[in-house]
C-alpha cells in the first residue's frame, strides 16, 4: 500500500459509517463466524426477510449474536434445504428477535420458487447445492433480491469460472474473501456497486484519489458488511493522505474481522511510517500466527531485521 506525500483534512467521521464492534469480547472458534456475526450487526434497520440456502447452524448462531447486540428485531428467517432441516438445525425461536424461522424442505434452486421476485433483503448460499451448479443457483436466487439487498456465500463446491460468468453476464461485481479471512465465501455486488467500484479504479488511475474516497463512501454507506469494501475505504484513506482516519477504520476491521490479514498488514505499515515499528512487528507476527507463509508479513519482518535494531 502506496501513501501520497499530500495532507487531506478529513471531512467526515468514518466510524459513523463503519461502526466499533459493540460487544468487543465476542469470540468465535472460526473465521466464517465473525463474518455472519458481523452481518447481523451491521444489518439495515429494513432488513428484516433473511434466507439462508442450505444447512449451516453456524450461519444462524453466529448472525443472531451479531441481531442481539445490535438490538435488531422483527426479522423473518427462512431456511432452504432438501433434508429434514427441522430436526437437525434445533433452532430456538427468540421471540424478541425473530418474527418466524420458517423451514423450507426444498433443494437450492426449487426452494427459490417460493418467494417473489425484489422480496428479500439477505440471502446466503451455504454451498453445497447437490446436482446444482453456482451458477444456476445464483441465477435462481438474485432475482428474489430486492435492490438494496445483499447476497454473498460459499463457492467451495463450484465450477471455476460459474460465479465470474454470472457477473459478467448480469454487470455486476463480486469478491472471494480466501483464506484466512473466511473459508472463500464470496459476495456480489450491485449494479450500483459495480459501476461505482469501476470508477474508483478509473480515478485511481487517472490519480483523483480524492473522487474515488468519495465513491466508497457512498458505497458503504448503504452496503457496510463487507470486508472487502471497509478496506478498500481505509486503503484509499490512508493514500489520500488521512492517516489517522485509516487507521481507526484498520483497526475496527481488525476488531470485527479478526483474521482479515490484509487489514493487519496495512495497519503495520501505518505504524512502521509513523514511527512505532514495536507495535508493526507484533501486527506482522499476529498475520504469520494466522498466515505462516503471507509473503506480504514474511518481507516486512525481514526488512525491519531483528528486534532492538
Amino acid at each position: 500500500m502506496k501513501k501520497k506525500n499530500k495532507k487531506v483534512k478529513a471531512k467526515k467521521d468514518l466510524q459513523r459509517i463503519i461502526p466499533k464492534n459493540k460487544d468487543s469480547c465476542v469470540s468465535f472458534p472460526d473465521a466464517d463466524s465473525y463474518y455472519f456475526y458481523n452481518l447481523g450487526m451491521l444489518l439495515g434497520e429494513t432488513k428484516k426477510t433473511i434466507v439462508q440456502v442450505g444447512r449451516d447452524k453456524r450461519f444462524f448462531d453466529a448472525f443472531e449474536k451479531g441481531l442481539k447486540v445490535a438490538n435488531k428485531s422483527g426479522i423473518v428467517f427462512y431456511c432452504v434445504d432438501s433434508d429434514s432441516v427441522n430436526e437437525t438445525m434445533e433452532i430456538e425461536i427468540k421471540k424478541d428477535i425473530f418474527d418466524s424461522v420458517d423451514y423450507i424442505p426444498l433443494s437450492a434452486v426449487n426452494g427459490a420458487d417460493r418467494f417473489e421476485e425484489k422480496s428479500i433483503d439477505v440471502i446466503f448460499l451455504n454451498g453445497d447445492y447437490g446436482f446444482f451448479n453456482l451458477y444456476d443457483v445464483i441465477d435462481t436466487w438474485y432475482p428474489k433480491l430486492k435492490d438494496d439487498g445483499w447476497l454473498s456465500g460459499y463457492c467451495r463446491f463450484y465450477e471455476e469460472g460459474d460465479l465470474e460468468r454470472f457477473a459478467r453476464e448480469k454487470g455486476l461485481g463480486f469478491s472471494i474473501l480466501q483464506r484466512p479471512l473466511t473459508d472463500n465465501i464470496f459476495e456480489v455486488y450491485s449494479e450500483d456497486i459495480a459501476s461505482g467500484l469501476k470508477k474508483i479504479q478509473d480515478c485511481i488511475n487517472f490519480g483523483m484519489l480524492l473522487d474515488a474516497d468519495q465513491v466508497i463512501n457512498r458505497i458503504l454507506t448503504a452496503y457496510p458488511y463487507s470486508p472487502f469494501l471497509t478496506n478498500l475505504k481505509a486503503e484509499l484513506d490512508y493514500q489520500c493522505g488521512k492517516t489517522v482516519e485509516a487507521k481507526k477504520l484498520f483497526e475496527n476491521i481488525i476488531n470485527m474481522w479478526p483474521y482479515h490479514v490484509r487489514a493487519m498488514n496495512n495497519l503495520a505499515a501505518i505504524e512502521v511510517n509513523t514511527g512505532y515499528p514495536g507495535r508493526a512487528r507484533a501486527l506482522f507476527e499476529r498475520v504469520l500466527e494466522i498466515d505462516p507463509v503471507n509473503e506480504d508479513a514474511i518481507a516486512s519482518l525481514n526488512e525491519m531485521g531483528k528486534p532492538g535494531l
